[in-house]
């Protein structure tokens, strides 16, 4: 919700100082009335294409927030590397990418990475976590909150991949996160009503869902800043240019940057309240994710020179043509 208003100025001062570009349609009624009921049909479409991100960014994090209180952390970890099938399987289903062998060799190696992570992490913390309250209902919330952060990459890709104007990437992030608070918003006030659910919320509030406390003000104006503006902007404009399931492949990558900045804190002797550990065995998926992504980027280097050959091919042959007919 605070990255929302932030997003917005930042799309305005842009826009502002590129001249106001906008995009407008022109109103021509000769077109006639079949016409204008189909454009006003896929206007219909494309409204609901722009707000459907931001529905599933309040199921994201609404859903891994409640499947964390109801079952585990360990099950909230090893939920997360499904988000690389079911990104790769629906873009493949709606026909935005192919199925290709150096897909399922990346997709293989990323999964069992990131499961390696998961378990191998908890093993080493296993008394971290405290009891689950529904077990059941917790890996609903979190094939729901994966699903969703499926959808809302592969949307979003959908709209940047023809996209022409340079600040469109900021266009649908703002747009998105406009209306994921607005749902969360009213999500919050909802909760707020009831003193139970503001309870199983969260526990440490005692019972007052407004306050925040000031130890927290640090944490949450970085989560703005860098994990919400900063990264969410980098991965739309990246989705201009790359398939969702590349955007999801990298995702997997985060635990790794993880370690790689405890590690640093740690070499330099800064760890806070002491919760900071050193990485164990777990380290061990990092290399199958890094694998992964290797074969990820091989294979679509590869297929962008073999469609770059057959155009060239195609160009060829279409001038021969010319060269004979003439």
């Amino acid at each position: 919700a605070t990255a929302s208003p932030i997003l917005l100025a930042l799309l305005f001062f842009a826009k502002r100082a590129g001249g106001g570009e906008s995009e407008t349609a022109s109103d021509d009624s000769s077109e006639g009335a079949p016409l204008q009921s189909r454009e006003r049909r896929k206007g219909w479409c494309n409204l609901a294409m722009r707000l459907l991100p931001g529905l599933f960014i309040f199921l994201d994090q609404l859903c891994s927030l409640t499947g964390t209180m109801l079952a585990d952390p360990v099950s909230a970890a090893a939920w997360q590397p499904s988000q690389v099938v079911f990104t790769v399987m629906i873009s493949v289903l709606f026909g935005m990418e192919k199925l290709t062998t150096w897909k399922c060799g990346s997709m293989t190696l990323t999964v069992i990475g990131a499961f390696l992570l998961s378990f191998l992490g908890a093993a080493a913390h296993h008394g971290d976590s405290g009891e689950s309250r529904n077990y059941v209902l917790g890996q609903l919330c979190f094939f729901i909150n994966c699903m969703s952060s499926s959808l809302e990459v592969i949307l979003w890709r959908k709209l940047l991949k023809h996209a022409v104007s340079e600040y469109a990437h900021l266009v649908v992030m703002a747009e998105s996160y406009l209306v994921a608070a607005c749902f969360m918003a009213t999500a919050c006030v909802t909760v707020s009503f009831s003193p139970a659910a503001v309870d199983f919320m969260c526990p440490a509030c005692n019972g007052d869902p407004w306050h925040v406390p000031e130890s927290a003000l640090l944490s949450i104006g970085y989560s703005v800043v860098f994990q919400t503006i900063i990264a969410y902007c980098a991965q739309a404009w990246a989705l201009r240019y790359a398939p969702a399931s590349v955007a999801s492949f990298y995702a997997t990558a985060q635990p790794i940057m993880a370690s790689a900045v405890t590690v640093s804190l740690l070499a330099i002797g800064f760890n806070p309240h002491g919760v900071l550990h050193w990485p164990g065995t777990e380290l061990l998926g990092g290399a199958f994710i890094v694998a992964g992504l290797v074969v990820e980027e091989f294979g679509s280097r590869r297929a962008t020179a073999q469609q770059a050959n057959q155009g060239e091919c195609g160009e060829n042959e279409s001038l021969e043509d010319s060269v004979e007919a003439e």
